[in-house]
């Protein structure tokens, strides 16, 4: 869980601070103010860089939820619903948090690459977690 926690947060980090930083003022009709200068300057480069970001973060959120699912097959209670509640809200709202940060972060020219590669992984997270986890369940069954 310590290691999840700190590859999110790393992949959080390098998604919301690329790096060579962002422009800091509005003097060129090349920029933008607060648009990230990699993606100016080598844009196949910011969205591999992106992705793989993306992907870190996204793994990870998927991870959390794996190790958390886990737990719960021992018992229920009213207490651990409402953690595993409050669990998914806080990588709900961190996702999204995610999602708005690079929305502001990518020049207009980069946005359609980006938002397709976000959805890509969006996608794949909500139908791999699934499988991932009944294929868990089913292997802890066959006990």
């Amino acid at each position: 869980m310590v290691a999840t926690t700190f590859i999110a947060a790393m992949a959080f980090q390098a998604g919301t601070n690329p790096p060579g930083g962002v422009w800091q003022d509005d003097n060129s009709p090349n920029y933008e103010a607060g648009k990230s200068i990699m993606a100016t300057k080598s844009p196949s480069l910011f969205i591999s860089f992106m992705s793989g970001v993306t992907v870190c973060f996204a793994c990870s959120a998927m991870q959390f939820i794996v190790l958390l699912g886990k737990s719960s097959e021992k018992s229920w209670s009213v207490s651990k619903s409402f953690i595993y509640f409050t669990m998914g809200s806080g990588i709900s709202a961190i996702v999204v948090a995610y999602w708005s940060a690079i929305k502001a972060l990518t020049p207009e020219a980069q946005m359609s690459h980006v938002i397709v590669m976000l959805k890509t992984t969006l996608v794949l997270s909500v139908v791999v977690l699934p499988i991932s986890m009944y294929i868990e369940k089913k292997r802890l069954a066959s006990r």
